[in-house]
């Protein structure tokens, strides 16, 4: 009795619903990234890294290969792979955006477009703090950051990114005033 009026909940159904729309996108994203042309995408991220780089006095050449190479003049040498592109990322967080049925088109599509430019951002200054950290730091620190830290940083920016975007678009975001400094403020749900 109580297994049946848990299947029969609604959350339980819209949980379902939520995830069959996010594994199809998830799919389709997965899709056009293998036929996207990866060398091409890898430089473009190499490039705007060593840009940022070069911004910082820190010289390098881009060769083009699988991986990019970034030849840095201090002698080191930074790969730039599929897992650097944060393609991977962006398709995690533009499906669960696409799967948020019940939240116009418009909106959505929207939200994809934001969401992929910040996270690219946030990708770019990954790649160039990983970079500071091997110029900087001990090996195993900068392996660190790069294997373990960023990568789990980076899916907690996606999730931020999409729980952020989610509040907005549902009218539940709210700003609080704490006590004695004004009134509480609360942003009305959109309709």
């Amino acid at each position: 009795m109580v297994a049946e009026k848990f299947l029969e909940s609604e959350d339980i159904k819209s949980g379902a619903r939520f995830l069959a729309l996010f594994s199809v996108f998830f799919l389709a994203s997965i899709v056009l990234v293998y036929f996207a042309p990866l060398e091409q995408v890898e430089g473009f991220v190499a490039e705007q890294a060593l840009f940022v780089l070069e911004a910082n006095s820190i010289r390098g050449i881009l060769e083009l290969s699988e991986p990019v190479l970034i030849l840095l003049s201090t002698g080191h040498t930074i790969s730039i792979s599929f897992l650097c592109t944060g393609l991977l990322e962006i398709a995690v967080l533009a499906s669960a955006i696409l799967a948020s049925y019940g939240i116009s088109w418009s909106r959505r599509i929207l939200g994809v477009l934001i969401a992929v430019f910040f996270a690219h951002l946030f990708n770019l200054a990954r790649i160039v703090i990983t970079v500071f950290a091997v110029l900087e730091q001990p090996p195993y620190v900068a392996e660190l950051a790069h294997d373990f830290l960023f990568r789990l940083l980076l899916f907690a920016i996606v999730f931020l990114m999409y729980a952020v975007w989610f509040a907005i678009v549902t009218g539940k975001l709210q700003a609080y005033v704490p006590k004695g400094k004004g009134k509480e403020l609360i942003v009305e749900k959109r309709k």
